[in-house]
C-alpha cells in the first residue's frame, strides 16, 4: 500500500508540460534598423561657467565645508568610552582615533544635555594634559563636572578649540 501511495504521489507531481510556439511573418521590408530612425534637431546646451567663492580643502583634499569642525568630524573617531564614578567625582576614559596624516591639536568636551539643560561637563584631554592627538590611537580623559549621577545619560562631544594640523 505505501508503494502505491508513492507512485501515486510521483504520477501526481510529474505533469506534462506543453508549450506553444506562435511565428509571426516578418514584414516584407524587413524590420526598421536603427539608422532608419528620423533625424531629430540638435540641442546645444550653453552652460554658464560656475562662479562664486571656491572652495578650501585639507592636504588630502577632502573640502573644508565647516572650518570649526572639520578635522574632528572627519578624522577624529572615540571608541571603548567608558564613563565611571571613583569618590565623589565622575570620569570619563577613552580612545581617540586620529586617522589624519599629522597629529591635531584642539580642545573638546564631553557635555551632557537633557531637556536642554546642561547636566555635566568636562574638557578632554591626553595624558600629556593638551588634546594634541597623534596618528593612531590616543588615549583620553576628563573629569566631569556634575551634582548627578550621568553614568547612564546621552552626552556629546563638543568642540572648543577647532582642531589644525600639528607640523
Amino acid at each position: 500500500m505505501k508503494r502505491l501511495a508513492i507512485i501515486f504521489l510521483c504520477v501526481l507531481l510529474t505533469g506534462c508540460v506543453t508549450q506553444t510556439v506562435i511565428l509571426e511573418q516578418i514584414p516584407e521590408g524587413g524590420l526598421a534598423a536603427p539608422d532608419d530612425l528620423p533625424e531629430q534637431d540638435t540641442v546645444i546646451l550653453d552652460i554658464p561657467p560656475i562662479t562664486g567663492e571656491g572652495f578650501v580643502s585639507d592636504p588630502l583634499g577632502v573640502p573644508i565645508l565647516r572650518p570649526d569642525t572639520h578635522y574632528a568630524d572627519n578624522y577624529l573617531t572615540y571608541s571603548s568610552v567608558r564613563i565611571y564614578e571613583y569618590g565623589d567625582s565622575t570620569f570619563m576614559d577613552a580612545i581617540c582615533f586620529n586617522s589624519f596624516t599629522q597629529p591635531l591639536a584642539g580642545g573638546a568636551r564631553l557635555v551632557y544635555y537633557k531637556d536642554g539643560k546642561v547636566y555635566g561637563i568636562g574638557d578632554i584631554y591626553t595624558a600629556e594634559g593638551g588634546l594634541t592627538l597623534q596618528v593612531g590611537s590616543n588615549r583620553v580623559y576628563a573629569t566631569i563636572l556634575t551634582e548627578i549621577d550621568v553614568r547612564l545619560m546621552d552626552f556629546v562631544i563638543e568642540v572648543t578649540k577647532p582642531f589644525k594640523p600639528v607640523d
